[in-house]
């Protein structure tokens, strides 16, 4: 059970894990190109990366549909780090609260 305001309640399933990669500069030629889509497209689904930012040449976010393809949208190298820091925003809003932790389940190990 998790404490919230109204009482406790149902602890909430998991979210999924936001992945995230934050660079200086891509070794990518050219950073975004179709290298960069078809290695992206071929990874299983608990490797996948959600939103990029290489500092040098530009952000992206990556949304997969229902069918696993992938869509990839990009900045420039100047809006990088705004792009990066807003969408990131955007989707830790979208999940809203993260889910009660039973602190106390980890005691156990420390016996």
């Amino acid at each position: 059970m998790a404490n919230t305001v109204g009482g406790k309640t149902d602890p909430r399933p998991p979210i999924p894990v936001l992945a995230g990669l934050l660079a200086y500069k891509s070794s990518w030629s050219p950073p975004f190109g179709d290298s960069f889509r078809e290695y992206l497209s071929g990874m299983n689904p608990s490797e996948r990366i959600d939103i990029g930012c290489s500092i040098c040449d530009g952000g992206f976010e990556i949304t997969f549909n229902t069918d696993s393809k992938l869509q990839i949208e990009t900045s420039t190298a100047e809006q990088a780090l705004v792009f990066f820091l807003l969408k990131l925003l955007h989707k830790l809003q979208t999940v809203g609260t993260v889910t009660a932790i039973d602190y106390l389940a980890y005691t156990k190990w420390l016996k």
